[in-house]
This record gives structure tokens, sequence and C-alpha cells, in this order.
């Protein structure tokens, strides 16, 4: 479940049917939260939407 990002940079928009390529770097985990950071590229290299310090809800079975 998103729970936050520290930056949001958009670029280009994509084409109809483009292929596009996602780079993403995992920054880190604690109990609370997953941490990445990830660029998506469109088919011809120009960057499409890039976010830093995204941070995904970590949600353990059984609500614990």
């Amino acid at each position: 479940i998103p729970a936050g990002a520290d930056r949001l940079l958009l670029g280009r928009l994509p084409r109809a049917g483009e292929v596009c390529t996602l780079r993403m770097f995992f920054r880190g985990q604690d109990a609370q939260e997953s941490r990445y950071d990830f660029k998506l590229f469109g088919d011809d290299g120009q960057l499409l939407v890039a976010v830093d310090g995204y941070r995904a809800a970590v949600i353990s079975p059984g609500g614990r």
C-alpha cells in the first residue's frame, strides 16, 4: 500500500502502446515501510516519471 514519496518528477507523456522500461532501486525496509527510488523511461530513453523515496506500507499476514 503506498505510504508516500519524497519527490515526484514528471517527464513526457507515454505514447499509446509504447513499451516502457522501469528501473527500480531498493533503498531499505523496516517493520513499517519498504523504500524505493524508481524511474520510468519511454522506448526512446526519455524520462516519463521519476520517484525518489517511494514508501510502501508493510502489511503482515493476519494483521500482526
